[in-house]
């Protein structure tokens, strides 16, 4: 049985696991996941010990890997996931890590938040980013890489030319929809193949499995 309460906490299998969801502990967390250098394993025990605050890690040791597995996907899935707005343009625009420095002008211009300094919760850091004023570097950028190009006329060759140079200029090298897309299917894959092995290792004497 799987609890949320609302302070950045949950329950799982009678056992509280505080949790460190700061958003630049979240963008760790998925570049970490991006990085073929770790293996699957490594990236669960990675991911448990970035989102779950060291006053909590000890309750870790009590699990069986499948029971890890889950906790991880809980807590992606309940405190990491968010809901984009919807758009019909099935173009991405945005990558957390190319676009850092527009990300942090934007918040500096729209907010006057100093992202180096304060500590948002990722939940409050999304709902921010998604509701960035047009007037904003990162707006401005996501304009460009989205704006479709008009239809070529004997009077806007020149207008064409300079979008197609500043989609050249912007354009992502993988986007962030990629990456998340990514990220989640590394996620179900890290599952399945992690229970796979679980379920083939042979069982300890006196392990009930439970």
């Amino acid at each position: 049985m799987i609890i949320y309460p609302p302070d950045k906490s949950i329950l799982y299998h009678r056992m509280a696991f505080r949790l460190n969801m700061d958003f630049d502990n979240i963008l760790r967390m998925h570049e970490m996941h991006r990085d073929d250098h770790f293996s699957d394993e490594e990236k669960v025990l990675l991911t448990l010990q970035m989102l779950i605050r060291p006053g909590s890690r000890w309750r870790l040791f009590f699990l069986k890997w499948p029971q890890r597995i889950e906790l991880m996907q809980a807590i992606i899935q309940n405190f990491i996931n968010i809901k984009a707005k919807k758009s019909n343009d099935p173009r991405k625009s945005m990558d957390f890590a190319q676009d850092s420095p527009y990300i942090y002008a934007s918040f500096r211009q729209a907010y006057g938040i100093d992202l180096h300094k304060e500590k948002l919760d990722w939940r409050e850091f999304m709902a921010l980013l998604q509701s960035m004023p047009e007037k904003t570097k990162i707006r401005e950028i996501i304009r460009i890489r989205t704006e479709p190009l008009p239809e070529p006329t004997k009077h806007n060759s020149k207008q064409i030319a300079r979008m197609i140079e500043a989609k050249a200029y912007w354009a992502l090298e993988v986007s962030e929809a990629e990456a998340q897309q990514q990220f989640q299917q590394g996620i179900q894959r890290l599952a399945s193949v992690l229970r796979e092995n679980a379920s083939k290792a042979p069982k300890k004497d006196g392990d009930s499995g439970g």
